[in-house]
């Protein structure tokens, strides 16, 4: 089904999967704090759906470029999409903080989504092809619980850096652009769509 790299220790997954969690910590607080820059001003008025619409263009950001993410690893490498990924929603992150436009911001946060898209289908597509069959659910499981700890870890940085500054977009942006290391440190192990 999928061709197996050749890799028979856990270490590099361990640490893919490690950068991950970093990604989803960082999604998390990009998620939480959409909205919290608005409060109070007028374009923020639309029935406080600032950030269930941004939950909206993510997800359709997500369906829009999922199809084409295999034709895009195949062109410019699994692990350079999966790098350039995280850093251009780093940027995008740290920039949230600015936008005084909701329009503009919907258009931020629906590339947002296109990134973390091709961060999470690529990655995953990794973790099966790079995981021999009888190590699989090990796999998995341990992507699955590091994904898991990123969606606890989001909410308690919020808690402890605050929602009334840049700072949470600040980090969660330093967050994601260190989960591009494990990207680009493990290219020569990255699958390929050619």
């Amino acid at each position: 089904m999928f061709p197996r790299l050749p890799i028979e220790s856990a270490q590099p997954l361990a640490v893919f999967a490690f950068a991950r969690l970093l990604v989803v910590a960082a999604g998390v607080i990009a998620l939480a704090v959409l909205g919290l820059p608005y409060e109070g001003r007028a374009f923020a008025v639309l029935g406080g759906l600032g950030v269930p619409w941004s939950l909206v263009c993510v997800a359709l950001a997500s369906l829009v470029i999922t199809p084409f993410a295999s034709r895009i690893a195949g062109r410019f490498g699994t692990a350079s999409v999966i790098a350039a990924s995280s850093v251009a929603s780093a940027v995008l992150i740290s920039v949230v903080w600015l936008i005084e436009s909701m329009p503009l911001l919907f258009a931020v946060v629906f590339l947002y989504g296109v990134a973390i898209a091709l961060c999470f289908t690529l990655s995953e597509y990794w973790i099966n092809a790079a995981t021999p069959n009888r190590r699989r659910g090990f796999a998995m499981g341990l992507y699955a619980t590091l994904l898991s700890i990123g969606y606890a870890i989001g909410p308690g940085i919020i808690a402890v850096l605050g929602a009334s500054s840049a700072r949470p977009y600040l980090f969660g942006a330093m967050l994601m652009a260190a989960s591009a290391i494990p990207a680009v440190a493990a290219r020569r192990l990255s699958p390929d769509f050619s």
